[in-house]
């Protein structure tokens, strides 16, 4: 079998009954369009192509049952979801929990990964998300007839989200004007439309409306967001299209079948030529736009709507930075180093040196 685009689309090559039998080229929906998604269609094929096998033995190690979960993960999780959940499996969960038999996975278990874990350098935040997989791992087995169903469930380790630095209005448009002709009309995307690069990197000039000013971008699910064009970001599309006849609106540098891949130097360039001496990365612009239009006076629900977020408590999270520049902002400005005692003091000296009014009796 092989994978390979052609007119844009990508197209899987196979024999279904072997090099004897129908060769087959099965191009795929437009909707895919990374390597990695119609890679795992390939796997499917290959596997469909196979005798079904036998009934899985039961008391097997949770090594061995990641296996087949991680196989159904591939199809069910997006490549890039699949790719973080292997990764987590494959360095930290096979080898400190691999070796136990997986219906006999207990709390204990699970503290002695925490502690592992922490012994290694390992953040809350991170062990907590590996449990969160091996959670799903769990969930899985049991549904799946392989595991006995748990009656516990796996706490979290205390964490705090950290709350990113962004840019003010000002710093992200010298970005913008900073960044070479190409990259301009990405970042300007990036921070107008509040898109993620993943979202931007695979858009189709199919998806823009030059008419009505608007781009459709695919959001996480596969779920079809229409978001407004300002007239500068409407300006550098036209004219990149004028140079630009592939598929794809931001083509690659180096290849010309595929979309550009990553834009981290250029953000770095643009970054230093403007002055500005903040981390910036691509996801920066997103959280800038999300904060300054919250800090306007726009409605959570409508902010929600625009990044495309599943539930409202992932937007209310730009309040927590909204306060935390609020609070910098006092920092800066020595309004939070006044505490109750000085100024305890300084009304008290202050009312001492005014003279006493006489007391008037109604």
């Amino acid at each position: 079998m092989s994978v390979f685009l052609r007119n844009g689309r990508w197209v899987v090559d196979y024999w279904p009954q072997g090099r004897r039998g129908r060769r087959i080229r099965m191009t795929l929906p437009e909707n895919i369009r990374e390597r990695e998604e119609a890679g795992a269609i390939e796997r499917e094929l290959r596997k469909a192509a196979r005798p079904t096998e036998l009934e899985v033995p039961k008391n097997r190690t949770v090594e061995d049952l990641s296996r087949e979960y991680l196989d159904w993960y591939d199809l069910h999780r997006s490549p890039t979801t699949y790719r973080d959940c292997e990764g987590v499996f494959r360095n930290h969960i096979r080898p400190h929990l691999g070796a136990y038999i997986a219906d006999d996975i207990s709390p204990t278990h699970v503290n002695i990964y925490k502690r592992m874990r922490k012994g290694e350098g390992g953040k809350n935040r991170t062990i907590s998300k590996e449990l969160n997989y091996f959670s799903g791992f769990l969930t899985w087995g049991a549904k799946n007839g392989h595991l006995t169903k748990r009656n516990f469930s796996i706490e979290k380790l205390p964490y705090t989200r950290p709350i990113p630095i962004v840019l003010t209005l000002n710093e992200a448009v010298k970005i913008i004007r900073a960044a070479e002709p190409f990259y301009r009309v990405i970042i300007l995307m990036l921070f107008t439309c509040g898109v993620r690069l993943k979202e931007a990197r695979l858009l189709k000039w199919t998806d823009v409306d030059f008419k009505k000013r608007t781009i459709r971008i695919l959001r996480k699910g596969g779920k079809e967001n229409i978001l407004p064009v300002i007239d500068w970001l409407h300006d550098e599309l036209k004219a990149l299209r004028k140079t630009n006849r592939s598929d794809w609106v931001f083509l690659s540098r180096v290849r010309d079948d595929i979309p550009v891949t990553d834009i981290r130097k250029a953000i770095e360039r643009a970054r230093k030529k403007s002055g500005i001496e903040k981390r910036v990365y691509a996801h920066l612009f997103r959280h800038s736009m999300a904060t300054h239009l919250l800090e306007s006076g726009v409605d959570s629900r409508r902010i929600q709507e625009i990044l495309g977020h599943a539930q409202l408590s992932t937007t209310e999270f730009y309040t927590q930075v909204a306060v935390g520049i609020k609070k910098k902002a006092l920092d800066q400005g020595k309004i939070s180093s006044i505490t109750a005692g000085k100024r305890s003091r300084e009304t008290a000296a202050s009312t001492k040196s005014r003279p006493k009014k006489p007391l008037r009796l109604q």
